[in-house]
């Protein structure tokens, strides 16, 4: 356990490939969560946002995988291009993406000013 603590401590990209799926799955809970509360709530959506969740970690994963094995190679024209460096750039991208879209939504959520959710109340009391 030390090893492994220390491993993700002195590693940022195998950080943020742990520190990913928890951001995806956040944004995921926090999207179903805004839409049951708008009842529109639908689970083949639900089930489409973890199924490209999925596949997009599958990918990172592959990647990182491919990348631990053969780290730097050489394009002609392009140089020396290094996996690891490239990927660690992509996988904070998308942990920055999906920890903003979780943030963004959670914060509707929490704001009763911008909340559809009194929006759609106000609506049904007068219509």
């Amino acid at each position: 356990m030390a090893q492994f603590i220390e491993l993700v401590s002195s590693n940022t990209t195998v950080a943020a490939l742990i520190a990913l799926p928890f951001a995806m799955a956040a944004n995921i809970l926090v999207g179903a969560s805004l839409a049951n509360l708008k009842h529109s709530f639908n689970k083949e959506v639900l089930w489409k946002g973890i199924w490209k969740a999925l596949q997009i970690f599958g990918t990172i994963a592959l990647l990182f995988a491919a990348g631990t094995l053969v780290p730097t190679f050489t394009v002609e024209g392009v140089g020396v291009i290094e996996i690891g460096s490239t990927l660690n750039y992509i996988i904070l991208g998308g942990l920055g993406y999906y920890s903003l879209a979780a943030l963004k939504s959670l914060a509707s959520l929490l704001n009763p000013s911008t909340n559809e959710v009194e929006k759609q109340k106000d609506e049904e009391v007068v219509g």
